[in-house]
């Protein structure tokens, strides 16, 4: 990792050519999972499923799971071309407070026809002391806290992309 800023003997534009330099992939954002749904009252487990076709080689840096107050469980994973499965992220007694982004100790690579897979389970039952609503109500996505939303981002690099910072 280098330092940028700071104190450096190093002129400002030596430090930034240097961290030019250092940047060799654009960081992308996607998402996975499910912008639209209705989670009905008196329900313990309301389940939506969600995938992610993987056009181009890639290497997840990190992955940010986000539900509101009646989820339950968030599972992620990739499915490999040739049909095996790893592991991003599972999360099976979700806390509203855990929502971020989680960096992996190195990169996940994933090949050109993968698919990353979403499980997004909500706990809609009076029997959840987190549910706001007493009686429960039906739930629909939306951006409050009382609302819903299932989804997981990705931050990633494209194996064949290569950013060129060479000086002009």
């Amino acid at each position: 990792m280098r330092s940028i800023g700071g104190s450096s003997s190093r002129s400002p534009s030596a430090d930034s050519d240097a961290a030019a330099a250092a940047l060799r992939k654009r960081l992308h954002f996607a998402r996975v999972g499910s912008f639209s749904f209705t989670i009905p009252a008196e329900v313990p487990r309301h389940e939506i499923e969600s995938s992610l076709f993987v056009h181009r080689p890639m290497r997840l840096i990190a992955i940010h799971p986000h539900m509101h107050l009646l989820g339950r469980e968030m599972k992620v994973w990739a499915k490999l071309p040739d049909e095996s499965t790893r592991p991003l992220v599972h999360i099976d007694d979700w806390d509203f407070n855990w929502q971020g982004f989680y960096f992996y100790r190195s990169p996940v690579p994933l090949p050109q026809g993968a698919w990353i897979e979403l499980l997004a389970a909500w706990d809609n039952s009076a029997g959840n002391a987190r549910n706001p609503n007493r009686p429960p109500q039906p739930v629909r996505w939306g951006e409050r806290t009382v609302d819903e939303m299932g989804h997981a981002a990705i931050l990633y690099t494209l194996d064949d992309e290569t950013l060129d910072h060479r000086p002009r």
